[in-house]
């Protein structure tokens, strides 16, 4: 004889089955941890014109520096539309120099600077140079680098 369950049932069935949450499950925690002779290596990809989407990148990375208790070697790899926030005057200057301190490194990148008629010395102080962005990124994701698009 055939038993019909119901929709409800199933639902509940199906919650339990999962168990309660356990405490800090939302933790994150860094395995292997990091350590300074061994740090985390990550490759940021920014190319939207927004200078919101752009503070939002600075901020991510602030909070990774933090995460990973300066652990962390970061390359940020600038092209496209958002090559102006590494020019002199950009409204992010200060906050890059205070990034760059804390050894964060910026790239801008050589063939956006052609496309758009900027000079390599218009960069900001500290910022970095590659001839193709995208194939800077491709090649540290080569050598481990962890590739991140916020």
């Amino acid at each position: 004889m055939a038993r019909s369950v119901s929709a409800s049932a199933l639902v509940l069935s199906m919650i339990l089955s999962l168990g309660a949450p356990r405490a800090g499950m939302a933790d994150t925690i860094a395995k292997p941890p990091p350590s300074f002779e061994n740090p985390r290596k990550l490759v940021i990809q920014l190319n939207s014109p927004d200078e919101n989407h752009q503070q939002t990148v600075l901020n991510n990375i602030s909070n990774l520096l933090k995460f990973y208790e300066n652990n962390v070697t970061i390359a940020v790899v600038v092209y496209g539309p958002a090559i102006g926030m590494l020019m002199k005057g950009s409204p992010f200057a200060e906050r890059i120099e205070s990034l760059t301190m804390y050894g964060v490194e910026f790239v801008a990148c050589g063939n956006t600077l052609i496309a758009t008629h900027r000079k390599r010395e218009n960069l900001l102080p500290n910022v970095g140079y590659a001839t193709a962005g995208l194939a800077e990124i491709a090649e540290r994701q080569l050598e481990g680098w962890i590739y991140l698009k916020p």
